[in-house]
This record gives C-alpha cells, sequence and structure tokens, in this order.
C-alpha cells in the first residue's frame, strides 16, 4: 500500500503532493491543472480546477497497481468533500474508526472532516477508478453574498457553517443514476478557453445542487429516485 498525505489547502497544491507519490507530468491551461501518469505504481490522470468562493473540482481517473491510501490532514481548515463515483469503487472513513464505508459506482458522498481528524480514502489496486470531488472551503464560501444557505436542511446548514471545524460530518447516498448524465457530461466538454471554464463552473455547481437535494429528500423521509 502507498499512503500519499495531502496537507495543502488549495487543490492544486494536493494534485502536486500526488505528484511527489505517483509521479507524472502537471501541464495547466486556462486554469485547468492535468497530472498524467503511466508508470509502475498507475496509469491514468488527476484534473483540477479552482473557482471564486473556495470552490474546486478534482477527478480522479486512473488504474492503481497498488493500494492508494489518501490520507487528509487539513489541520484546522477542513474543505467539505461532494464527491460521486463513475467508475470502480473507494472507500472512506475518518482517522477514528476502525471500519471503511465503501463507496460503489454510481453512488456518492459528503464528508468533511474537523479540526486534526485525518480522513482516509482508499482506492483499491486493479480497478480502474473515477471519482468526481467538489470541494468547498467553507471560510471562502460564506463570504458569497448570495451563498443561499438558510435554504439548506439543519445538518446540512450546520457543516457549512461551521468555519471552525469543530464536527466531523458523513454521509453516503444511495445509487444515483442520473448524476451520472452531468458528470459525463462535464468530463466530456470539448469547448476551449474562457466558454470552457464557465462551462465547467456551471456544471460544478449543477452537481454541487444534485448533492444536496438528494440529501434533502433523505432528510425528509421522501421516496428517492434513481
Amino acid at each position: 500500500m502507498i499512503e500519499v498525505i495531502l496537507s495543502e489547502k488549495s487543490t492544486e497544491g494536493a494534485v502536486k503532493q500526488m505528484q511527489n507519490y505517483i509521479g507524472g507530468e502537471i501541464t495547466e491551461r486556462w486554469g485547468e491543472y492535468t497530472l498524467t501518469f503511466d508508470n509502475d505504481i498507475a496509469k491514468g490522470c488527476v484534473r483540477c480546477i479552482t473557482f471564486d468562493w473556495g470552490v474546486s473540482l478534482m477527478e480522479i481517473d486512473a488504474l492503481f497497481y497498488d493500494d492508494i491510501l489518501f490520507i487528509n490532514d487539513n489541520g484546522n481548515s477542513n474543505p467539505i468533500h461532494f464527491s460521486y463515483c463513475s467508475q470502480g469503487f473507494y472507500k472512506n472513513r475518518f482517522e477514528n474508526e476502525t471500519e471503511f464505508n465503501i463507496v460503489e459506482q454510481f453512488h456518492s458522498s459528503i464528508i468533511v472532516s474537523k479540526t486534526d481528524l485525518k480522513i482516509y480514502t482508499l482506492l483499491p489496486k486493479e480497478i480502474h477508478i473515477v471519482v468526481n470531488d467538489i470541494r468547498i472551503v467553507r471560510s471562502e464560501f460564506l463570504k458569497k453574498r448570495n451563498n443561499q444557505l438558510s435554504e439548506l436542511n439543519e445538518n446540512l446548514y450546520r457543516v457549512f457553517v461551521d468555519d471552525k471545524d469543530e464536527t466531523a460530518f458523513a454521509y453516503y447516498g444511495p445509487i444515483h443514476l442520473k448524476m451520472e448524465d452531468y458528470v459525463k457530461t462535464l468530463r466530456d466538454l470539448k469547448t476551449e478557453g474562457m466558454a470552457r471554464v464557465l462551462q465547467i463552473e456551471g456544471e460544478v455547481y449543477h452537481l454541487l445542487s444534485m448533492h444536496i437535494l438528494r440529501h434533502d429528500r433523505y432528510q425528509s423521509n421522501e421516496a428517492i429516485h434513481f
């Protein structure tokens, strides 16, 4: 197993830390950073882009030849992770837990840690994994003038306004096939330049709303449609 410690606050910084462990080359175009690798450790790429108000996107599309354990150690600056698994599966747990939670294909998760509590994410070997991860840095997002946080359900509202990182939170959602359509649209975008950046940002906020709506229905015990 290869342990990859991620302590950088920025998504771009996290990708550069990944490079230190799994190798590859990083390129940048229109604000998108892409780490591409094809070696004895893994084959594939990691892409990321950052927007205003602490919102960023990271996508992992790779086959690893050894188990990879990402150790998210952000100290007292813990972003909220809205993640979706398009292919394969991955496992999550907090450092103080003994059992992993499995996020299977077409399933999602919302997870955020608290001060000095690490998140462990295990990507299994010999499985093609595609994971879409939207990160929100709460201290920045709270500055957004029209953030509409008051419209969130009570649990998510507490997560967003916890700018002191006092509470850990994890939600593992049921299968969500419709979300895959939007993730695929985002992955297959062919536009360039400013138009591409705006399209990606729009799709990221659309996906974020889908994560939140799915959690709302779960909290309200409403019927969940796949």
